[in-house]
């Protein structure tokens, strides 16, 4: 089963969901719930999944994520220069962009393209 994130206001609640939803899982689902890699704890610090550290009410890329993104745009960006099918090239940095807006990355979206308007070059 792939990963799996909730939120509870206290242990109790949580533990509570946790059976819940691996009764539901291992019972009408026939999955199997990987007990030890379940863990009900607080979450001050954000719990990493997928490359991204999540907080109930905020989702953020990992540095390492991060990085590759500004990457996979200056690489988009260099395709271009290289004459590149643009439409290939649009549909790709439009993938990479909706992929990076699925957490709080407006200002890292918004930065990376205001300082790539001071590059000369074709911009995304």
């Amino acid at each position: 089963m792939d990963d799996e994130v909730a939120f509870a206001p206290s242990r109790e609640e949580a533990r509570r969901l946790r059976d819940e939803l691996a009764a539901f899982i291992e019972g009408p689902l026939k999955l199997q719930v990987k007990r030890e890699a379940t863990v009900v704890d607080r979450v001050a610090s954000g719990v990493p999944l997928l490359g991204m550290r999540v907080w109930p009410r905020l989702v953020r890329l990992d540095g390492r994520r991060v990085r590759k993104w500004r990457s996979s745009m200056r690489e988009l960006e260099s395709a271009l220069a290289l004459d590149a099918d643009e439409d290939e090239v649009a549909a790709s940095a439009q993938s990479v962009v909706a992929w990076a807006a699925q957490a709080d990355t407006s200002r890292l979206r918004t930065s990376f393209f205001d300082s790539e308007a001071g590059r000369p070059g074709q911009r995304l």
